[in-house]
Order: structure tokens, then C-alpha cells, then sequence
């Protein structure tokens, strides 16, 4: 594979995939006893917190614990019971429990419109636009938008009232005969990827979507029966912000396709059903300048379908729809036809000097943490395609979360992430904090380096916001919630995280993209606060973020699915490629030393784009 790389980029090593070895974490602080603001466990009725000023003494937020005005305890909402036991997820953990996955489901519903409006509903997808009288661009990946609805999934479910009359409509819908239908087949020695991989022909002409999880769960998909958008969304309603307008759109269309699907065939333990596959940009998009990205949330429902977990056995299904055959993934053609405005260069110089500012900022007191992204561009060899640089990510990081969309034309987004952003099955809920960063090159004393990470203070601060922002976020959500006592280690190819696993299970009626919405952007990604963190974010980086450090994943009909966040990824025009990497500013960041960090970032992919 070939690959014209920027001054300074060649001749990286590459690491090895992924592990993780549990190094105490440890600090002066913790030998006078557990920090009760980042106490592990909540259980169902527990008041939420108010997200706390991290530039305060430890103390002082200790004695300042209040409820914020969001996600109140729903009056007389059905509980179930706590889960006896924390779950694994499966990756290589020195020091946790693999422990067996609950057979017990909790069925989610989110609907659109409820009550007596529910019929009124159609069971179908708008397709995304093409216009032929747009501007032919080379260098843009952009869609065109489409409008927004002014009613919210999740502001709806607040009441019980409101509650029932939503699973109401769902119910309803979901007895309507289906317009997709499936058929199942197994396939007996094959992974999903290794069967992606056999259509490699056929897929440089269709849509193609992957999935990887880490624990071994694995779906891949050709063809688009379906695809919708979110468009720019500016919407809030009680309770639901403006952001947060996409992801509510996005739950009540696909869903009600999901819901109304019919199948046939095997349907092993852990299936889904029908799915939808896509992701969300960073921040709603509006007008910002210069990233060739996808619109502001894109879903689709593939035409074939294979899905593994953990076993040799692979399900193969083919959805077809009431219109007889692919609907296509028409807004795939306007890759080529939208042209953004250019935006300026973010050379070291001028990432430097922004880092500069943000410190400035933090000791203002106007944030504690914020995330600052840059990127490089490279031009590939024109026989690189999307399939070989995920073949190539998939052996550097086999622990990580793989993804990847492809339109067929050339054009896709993909990447390894480390970090998941939420997961539904079964009524239990899985996300992770991964904050606090050492550079690990091959060579250098692994063990010392991890060590010196796990007692860092500045890395164990940043760490905790983003550990006591999960927590805080999910409680409302779930009626048991766990985490280790003790941050792990994350090994990657030339870096080493933190990283805490949390658990919970989830209080009946819950959405996977319900998570999505309150969880991001995580601390990890943007900052804390988040608000503040997100207008300096949207004030200091030249250009939009696009799909970068975006929500990327899949969801079924009964509100169950498993995201990441967008990070360790790339965007593919043809023979261009954009690079991305980020990151977190707190007090004492060296804007060298960051820099430095983003390099280092950059190195893992770069590694398998140019791997020959």
C-alpha cells in the first residue's frame, strides 16, 4: 500500500495491538481513604449530582451536592431488580472477572408520536437527497440536510403518562405488518469480516458498513436497503437540548423501521434482528468551514448482513424491503458534488499557541478541561481502498472498536477506537472512561512507564472528570451502577491510557441512543464543563470536527445497540485521506508535550495506511 506522507512520518514503528495490565493507581491522596465524589456505586432512587467546578479543592465540592433540574426519577417507574455482579467485556484485563452475560432482556421502547397519532405514522425512510445541480468538488465529502422534527423521544418518556402512551405507539407499530423482511442462513467457519472481505469486488460498487467490538461481537453489511439523516436541528425541548434534537430524530425514524421488520430463519443467542448502522458528527454542524464529513447523523439498514459472536458461526441475512430490492444510498453521490469552504491551516505553530490560550483560559477559571483536534492530509496510492486500511487496523489494534461506512464511490470514514461510548443487550449498560495519556515507544520500559502513569496526578485528575462525568450522567438511568476501585492501564501502539470500565443495569424503557445523548461528548473528547468546553472548542479550532470523536455504532428495534467514539479515525476521498487527533488540556499541560501526544496518535494509523 502506498501512501505520500508528510515530512517527518516516515520510518514509524508500529506496536502491538492493544492490552491492558491493571497497575494500581495510586496517589498520596488515596492513602487517607476513597474519595466519596467518585463513590463506584449507585443504587435506583440515589439523587444525581450537579456536574462539579473540578477547579475547586476536593473539599470544597464535597460539601457542595446538589440535584440538577434534568433526568429526575420518573414517578412510579417500574424497577427490577439490581444485577448481583459486575460484567466483563471480554478484552485481555489483568484483575477483573470475566463474568457470564445475563440471559435476562429488557425490551426498550422508544417511539416517535404516541397515542392516538401513532397510526398516523408511516413506516418508511426518507432517502437522503441528490442534487444535480451542485458543484462538482474533489475535495469535499459533504451531504445536504434535511429538516428536523419538532418532537422528542426521550423528552416524552419524562412523565409515566407520557411514558405509556409512547411504548403504546411502539407496540402498535411494531404489530403493523413490516415493509423490510429477512432471511437468515448460518455460515459455519467464517467471521463477518472474512465473509466482507470475500465480496471485496462487489463491495467497491455498494455501501459497506462494519463493526468490530473488542469482546467479539462483529457485524458487517453490503448494500443500503434504507438511509436516513439528521439534519442541523437547532430544537430544544423540555429537558432535550439543541444538540440533542439529531439523536431523538434519529430514534423515531429508524426505529420504527426496525421495529416493523419480519424475519426468518436461525436466531442465535445475542442477535439483533434488523439493524441500523451509522454515526453522528462531533457537534451539530451548521456552517462550519472545511471538514469533508458526513451530515450531522447518518443511519442506514443494510441489505446483507453478517453477524458473529465469539463463536466459528456466522449469520448471513438478506433484508428486503416492501419496494423490492436496495433503495440505494442516494446522498452518497452529493461526496462529489458539495463544495465547503476552504479553512486555514492548523500548523504546529498555530496548535501550539492555541494550547497556550487554553491554559490561559483554564487558569481564568473559565473550564477546567478542554480537548483541542487537529489533523493532517495525505494522498494514498490509488489502489489503497477502505478494506485494506481496516484489514491493516485490525491487525495493529485487535482490542480496539473497529468501524467503518463506505458509499461504494470511493468515499468512507473508518477507524480503531479505544474507547466505548455506551452499550445496551439484555438490559445491562457498559461504557468506559479513557483519560490520561504516556508515550510508550517499543524499546522503552513498559512496565516503569505504566507505573509512572498510574501515580501521575495530572493524569489521574483528568481521568477522574471524565470517570465521575459517567457515573454522574448514568444514574438516573440505571438501578445499580458499578466500577473498579482503581483505574487499569491500556496499552496501544506507542501510547498508554487509563482506563475504568463502569457497569449498570438499566431501569426498564431504556434507549441506547437515550445513553448516547446524555453521555455525549464525554470530558474524554470535548472538556468539562462540557458547555464551556464546547463554545472554546467551536471558537479556537479553524474548521468543524465532522464525524471525528463522533457517537459511531448500531442500534435494533428494541432500543438495544453498542457505540464507540470516532477517535483513532480517518476520512477517505478517493486518493486523499484526512487524519485526526486530539488532546486534553488541563492546568499543567506542556503545549510541547501535547503536541507530541498528538503525533503519537497520528503514528497508529498512519502505520497501517502506509503498511505495505
Amino acid at each position: 500500500m502506498g501512501v505520500v506522507v508528510p515530512r517527518g512520518r516516515r520510518g514509524a514503528s508500529r506496536g502491538s495491538g492493544r492490552a491492558i495490565a491493571r497497575e494500581p493507581a495510586h496517589s498520596e491522596e488515596d492513602d487517607h481513604g476513597r474519595d466519596p465524589e467518585l463513590e463506584r456505586e449507585s443504587e435506583g432512587g440515589r439523587k444525581p449530582q450537579a456536574e462539579p467546578d473540578h477547579g475547586q479543592s476536593n473539599q470544597e465540592q464535597r460539601r457542595e451536592v446538589s440535584q440538577p433540574p434534568e433526568a429526575p426519577d420518573e414517578p412510579g417507574a417500574k424497577r427490577t431488580a439490581p444485577a448481583a455482579h459486575e460484567r466483563g467485556d471480554g478484552r485481555d484485563v489483568i484483575g477483573l472477572k470475566r463474568v457470564a452475560q445475563t440471559e435476562n432482556q429488557t425490551e426498550g421502547h422508544m417511539g416517535g408520536r404516541s397515542g392516538n397519532h401513532a397510526r398516523e405514522d408511516t413506516i418508511a425512510a426518507r432517502d437522503c437527497l441528490a442534487s444535480s445541480s451542485c458543484r462538482v468538488s474533489a475535495r469535499s465529502l459533504y451531504w445536504p440536510t434535511v429538516a428536523a422534527p419538532d418532537t422528542s423521544p426521550f423528552a416524552a418518556a419524562r412523565s409515566d403518562a407520557r411514558l405509556q402512551d409512547t411504548q403504546g405507539a411502539a407496540r402498535a407499530i411494531a404489530a403493523e405488518p413490516g415493509s423490510i423482511s429477512g432471511e437468515s442462513a448460518r455460515v459455519s467457519g467464517r467471521s463477518p469480516w472474512d465473509c466482507l472481505r470475500s465480496l471485496r469486488e462487489e463491495a467497491a460498487r455498494r455501501p459497506v458498513f462494519l463493526w468490530e467490538a473488542p469482546e467479539g461481537e462483529a457485524i458487517a453489511g453490503v448494500g443500503a436497503l434504507s438511509g436516513i439523516e439528521a439534519a442541523d436541528a437547532r430544537v430544544a425541548r423540555a429537558g432535550v437540548d439543541a444538540d440533542g434534537a439529531r439523536f431523538t430524530e434519529i430514534a423515531a425514524k429508524i426505529g420504527r423501521l426496525l421495529r416493523a421488520a419480519s424475519h426468518r430463519g436461525p436466531a442465535p443467542q445475542g442477535f439483533p434482528g434488523a439493524i441500523a448502522i451509522g454515526g453522528f458528527s462531533f457537534a451539530e454542524q451548521g456552517a462550519r468551514p472545511g471538514w469533508p464529513g458526513f451530515p450531522d447523523a447518518a443511519f442506514f439498514i443494510p441489505a446483507r448482513v453478517f453477524w458473529g459472536n465469539q463463536t466459528e458461526e456466522t449469520v448471513e441475512t438478506r433484508w428486503t424491503s416492501g419496494t423490492g430490492g436496495e433503495g440505494g444510498w442516494s446522498g452518497a453521490a452529493n461526496f462529489a458534488r458539495l463544495e465547503p469552504p476552504s479553512a486555514p491551516a492548523w500548523d504546529r505553530g498555530r496548535w501550539i499557541e492555541a494550547v497556550r490560550r487554553t491554559l490561559t483560559r483554564i487558569r481564568e477559571g473559565a473550564c477546567s478541561k478542554a480537548v483541542l483536534a487537529r489533523w493532517v492530509e495525505l494522498e494514498l496510492d490509488p489502489a489503497t481502498d477502505a478494506i485494506e486500511i481496516m484489514e491493516s487496523l485490525r491487525a495493529a489494534y485487535p482490542t480496539c472498536y473497529r468501524f467503518l461506512i463506505s458509499d461504494g464511490n470511493g468515499n468512507a470514514f473508518l477507524g480503531a477506537s479505544p474507547e466505548r461510548l455506551a452499550r445496551l443487550a439484555h438490559g445491562e449498560i457498559s461504557t468506559e472512561a479513557v483519560a490520561g495519556t504516556q508515550r510508550c515507544e517499543p524499546g522503552e520500559d513498559e512496565h516503569a512507564l505504566m507505573r509512572a502513569l498510574a501515580k501521575s496526578e495530572k493524569d489521574r485528575s483528568e481521568h477522574k472528570i471524565v470517570l465521575r462525568h459517567l457515573l454522574e450522567t448514568l444514574r438516573p438511568l440505571c438501578d445499580s451502577l458499578h466500577a473498579p476501585e482503581e483505574p487499569e492501564v491500556m496499552r496501544l501502539p506507542h501510547l498508554l491510557h487509563l482506563r475504568t470500565p463502569v457497569r449498570g443495569r438499566a431501569r426498564e424503557g431504556a434507549h441506547v441512543l437515550d445513553l448516547v445523548a446524555r453521555l455525549h461528548p464525554t470530558p474524554a473528547i470535548a472538556g468539562w464543563p462540557r458547555t464551556e468546553a464546547k463554545a472554546w472548542i467551536d471558537r479556537v479550532e479553524p474548521c468543524g470536527r465532522g464525524w471525528y470523536a463522533g457517537p459511531m455504532g448500531w442500534l435494533n428495534g428494541r432500543g438495544e445497540g453498542d457505540f464507540t467514539v470516532g477517535i483513532r479515525s480517518l476520512a477517505l476521498r478517493g486518493r486523499r485521506a484526512r487524519l485526526f487527533a486530539g488532546a486534553g488540556i488541563v492546568e499543567g499541560s506542556d503545549p510541547e508535550l501535547e503536541w507530541n501526544e498528538t503525533e503519537l496518535k497520528m503514528k497508529g494509523i498512519l502505520d497501517a495506511v502506509a503498511r505495505d
